[in-house]
């Protein structure tokens, strides 16, 4: 206990900080955070709200263009291998595609400029058309999602208030091809939900899952059964192997 030498430290502290290095398309979920906060805190803090937007604004002015996902092939093919040949671009909910929807999606709703659309619209657009996902590589034979046929709607149900008719018309088109791979990922384990088998119990897209259901529902309650969203819920509650409930866990920490 208490034993140091240079950069480790005997002392148990449960401050603990997982950081990654420093990229441009790191910065985006910073600039999407900060216009989302912005967004939310104006009737109530409005001195801080400008704060988060002038900050969101200067970072997406100084990396934008760094953060094209053309300055990132070589570090895909180092950690995926073959599977790296794929064109992942149209599947951003999967760690691919584009880092500046999310951003461009929080500036365009909180500045209402309309130039942010150009960065999203055809990505999100594109999302929506099924694609046929590869076997994967022995470099990530452990992740099961990439198999079979897939859209992704994420970005999609959420900006599908603020568009038009002929946007919504192609979100509803795709949420049958969701649904299907929402069954087949349910089907891999006893609680019915994307748990991941590879450590972290795999709540945030437990979370992310469940919170798209909800949205499918409530945009299109006659095309998807209500228990996929209480499936999630159940989840964290502790329907699950460890019998806990995470966020209870989660408050005592």
């Amino acid at each position: 206990p208490y034993q140091t030498d240079c950069g480790t430290s005997g002392t148990r502290d449960d401050r603990l900080a997982f950081t990654s290095n420093f990229t441009p398309a790191g910065t985006m979920s910073a600039v999407a955070s900060l216009a989302a906060a912005a967004r939310v805190l104006k009737p109530y803090y409005p001195e801080e709200a400008a704060r988060c937007l002038k900050n969101a604004l200067a970072l997406w002015e100084k990396y934008y263009i760094a953060a094209d996902p053309a300055n990132r092939d070589s570090s895909r093919r180092n950690r995926f291998g073959d599977d790296a040949d794929f064109d992942f671009s149209s599947f951003g909910g999967f760690g691919f595609g584009d880092p500046r929807t999310s951003a461009a999606i929080q500036l365009w709703r909180t500045t209402g400029d309309d130039n942010y659309k150009q960065y999203f619209v055809n990505q999100i657009v594109s999302q929506l058309t099924p694609r046929q996902m590869p076997e994967p590589s022995s470099a990530s034979r452990a992740n099961s999602r990439f198999r079979g046929s897939m859209v992704n709607i994420t970005a999609a149900l959420e900006i599908y208030p603020y568009m038009d008719k002929d946007f919504q018309a192609k979100v509803k088109a795709a949420v049958p091809y969701y649904l299907e791979s929402v069954k087949a990922v349910a089907s891999q384990n006893p609680y019915g939900v994307p748990v991941s088998g590879r450590g972290w119990g795999g709540n945030e897209q437990v979370i992310s899952w469940a919170y798209n259901n909800y949205l499918v529902w409530r945009y299109f309650p006659d095309m998807i059964d209500p228990e996929t969203v209480l499936g999630g819920l159940d989840f964290l509650y502790g329907c699950h192997a460890y019998s806990h409930s995470f966020l209870w866990y989660n408050r005592k920490l």
